[in-house]
């Protein structure tokens, strides 16, 4: 019996939020669309650099606020809530937001330990987002996205 191990918990090891990521400037990477597979630690190719301009416009923002247009790689957390629904019913709703922030703190780790900045993004159009990488919003949702760049300077 093999047994992987994540470094985020997840409520009864279901894992209901799969990470996403728009590459626009990442060194050995082509600008596009990504999903990360846990069980590979790959990233699979999902879409191409025309659509990283849609992701950027999926934020509800102008890029004065935060400059998606400057950022490396935009993560993204969807939930499929019917992994945590079938087990745990309404409150599976709750244990996801558990397991968005537990990914989160990894990820704002991982960068900050790299030299680069993050910031936290909840202000985008859910369903704009979702269609920039090909989802069902009847069966996903985006829970959170983390912009992640270069610091400016001073």
């Amino acid at each position: 019996m093999v047994v992987q191990f994540r470094s985020a918990p997840s409520p009864g090891g279901l894992f209901a939020i799969d990470l996403y990521l728009s590459i626009q400037k990442v060194v050995g990477l082509l600008p596009g669309l990504y999903k990360y597979g846990p069980r590979s630690a790959r990233l699979g190719m999902l879409r191409g650099a025309d659509a990283v301009t849609a992701v950027r416009r999926a934020f509800s923002f102008p890029d004065e606020l935060i400059a998606i247009s400057n950022a490396n790689v935009v993560f993204v957390l969807v939930l499929r809530p019917q992994k945590l629904m079938r087990k745990y019913g309404d409150r599976g709703v709750r244990y996801a937001f558990i397991e968005a922030g537990e990914i989160t703190q990894n990820v704002h780790l991982a960068v900050t330990s790299l030299g680069f900045g993050s910031v936290e993004c909840a202000g985008f159009y859910d369903a704009d987002m979702l269609e920039a990488f090909g989802l069902d919003a009847g069966t996903n949702y985006v829970v959170h996205t983390i912009v992640v760049g270069v610091p400016p300077s001073g």
